[in-house]
């Protein structure tokens, strides 16, 4: 289904505005080190989330965090849970987040897994009920509107449906929060499917933030995006055709006139991942 710009300009302009309040961005660890000299451009009560990357420990990113809260930030830090090798440690580590008030997290598979992990999956840890023990009151989770190489798309909803059935009982609210992707129709798509299997969580939706076509096709393929990395090798030209239309106001313009046709739809925020634009990527955001 493509999305049709079918309401006025003024109509798709002010929810784009509903769409872009309350926006979420993230960072990597390091720039923590320099909070003091970004925070103030910052919208007040803004989730600031902290990428855990492959070479990265989870005790890395709550030190992060740490600094982010210290100086007023709303720190929401990543947790690849297939890394963890020890509860004690996790333990330890939540602990520490709980003193400091953080009550965000972002709790993800990961791609590389210990040798010997103590969870499965981000489920299983859902499962321990640690998450609401140590005060974390938002919980995001992972949404991939372009599906993963390794799971199908019945399995992957099927995950999801488990997910929503654990956060209708459970004290704290959860979200799903997508990876972005070349065209805001996958993600539409993919929102309407999950709406008819059952889910009823609201999505936040991941995109690019304000950076050219080139380097937005650098990004996607690293991240393993699944249209850029069949399309880098079969097409080039029609990723780079297409990469030049992904630019974030026409992604924003394009979930919003799809908010406008779906009432019931579960897309309620944006997620920006800046990839090296992050002032720009808050300043045009700031405005919407």
């Amino acid at each position: 289904m493509s999305v049709a710009f079918a309401h006025s300009k003024q109509e798709i302009d002010r929810e784009v505005t509903k769409l872009a309040r309350g926006f979420s961005i993230e960072i990597l660890a390091k720039d923590a080190n320099d909070v003091s000299q970004w925070k103030h451009r910052i919208p007040a009560r803004t989730a600031v989330y902290i990428a855990q990357l492959p070479d990265q420990s989870f005790e890395q990113i709550v030190d992060a965090a740490l600094k982010l809260q210290q100086a007023g930030v709303v720190a929401v830090p990543h947790l690849a849970v297939r890394k963890v090798s020890s509860k004690s440690w996790l333990r330890q580590q939540f602990t520490k987040l709980q003193q400091a008030g953080v009550q965000q997290i972002l709790v993800i598979a990961g791609d590389r897994a210990v040798e010997q992990p103590v969870f499965s999956s981000s489920f299983a840890l859902m499962q321990t009920g640690w998450l609401e023990k140590f005060g974390f009151t938002k919980v995001g989770i992972a949404g991939h509107p372009e599906g993963l190489g390794f799971a199908s798309k019945e399995k992957t909803t099927q995950i999801l449906l488990q997910k929503c059935a654990y956060a209708k009982q459970s004290p704290a609210k959860f979200h799903i929060v997508t990876q972005f992707g070349l065209e805001p129709q996958t993600t539409t798509r993919w929102e309407q499917d999950l709406r008819q299997a059952g889910v009823t969580l609201d999505i936040h939706a991941g995109m690019a933030g304000r950076i050219n076509a080139a380097r937005l096709l650098q990004f996607a393929v690293k991240c393993g995006v699944g249209s850029a990395v069949q399309l880098a090798t079969k097409s080039p030209q029609k990723m780079l055709s297409i990469s030049r239309r992904a630019s974030a106001e026409k992604t924003i313009q394009a979930l919003a006139s799809y908010r406008l046709q779906q009432p019931d739809c579960l897309i309620t925020k944006v997620h920006f991942f800046p990839f090296g634009s992050f002032a720009k990527t808050l300043h045009w955001a700031s405005r919407l």
